[in-house]
C-alpha cells in the first residue's frame, strides 16, 4: 500500500494536494499534517513512501523538518519540497540538505502528479534493489548443501 504524507499549513492547499493525489491513483492513502511538528511525528510513526512538504510553515518549516528527519529509514523516504519562493539559492540549499525535488506551488497539477509518480517509482526500485542485495549477500555466505 503506497502512502504519501502531505505537510502543508494551508488547509486549502493541503486539501487540493490530497484530492489531486487521491484522484491520480498513485497512492492508496494520503496522510495530512498541518505543521512541521505533526509532520515529523507522522513521518517517524507511519513511514510513508513519499513526503510532500511546504517550505514555509510556522514552527518547524520544511528546511528544519529535513534536518530533523535523520534516521536511515527516513533518509530513504523521498521528500519533495513545495515552495512559492522562486529563489534558486533556496532551491539549491533544499536539494543539498536532502530534498529529492523542489516544486513550485504555482506548477501545473499534472506536473506534480508526474513528479510524485517518478519519485514513488524510484523509491520502489531502490527498495527492491536493497532487498535483492540482501538476498545476494545471504547467498554469498551460505552453502546450499549444508
Amino acid at each position: 500500500m503506497t502512502t504519501v504524507l502531505v505537510v502543508e499549513d494551508s488547509p486549502a492547499q493541503r486539501g487540493r494536494l490530497t484530492k489531486l493525489l487521491t484522484e491520480s491513483g498513485l497512492c492508496e492513502s494520503v496522510l495530512e499534517a498541518s505543521d512541521g511538528i505533526s509532520g515529523l511525528r507522522m513521518l517517524q510513526s507511519t513511514r510513508p513512501d513519499l513526503v510532500l512538504c511546504d517550505v514555509e510553515m510556522p514552527g518547524i518549516g520544511g528546511e528544519k523538518l529535513l534536518a530533523l528527519a535523520t534516521s536511515e529509514q527516513m533518509r530513504r523516504t523521498p521528500v519533495l519540497m513545495l515552495t512559492a519562493v522562486p529563489q534558486p539559492a533556496l532551491r539549491t540549499a533544499l536539494l543539498q540538505r536532502g530534498a529529492r525535488d523542489v516544486i513550485a506551488k504555482t506548477v501545473d497539477p499534472a506536473e506534480i502528479v508526474a513528479r510524485v509518480g517518478l519519485h514513488l517509482e524510484l523509491a520502489r526500485l531502490q527498495r527492491e534493489l536493497s532487498e535483492r542485495n540482501a538476498q545476494l549477500e545471504l547467498l554469498s555466505t551460505t552453502d546450499a548443501l549444508t
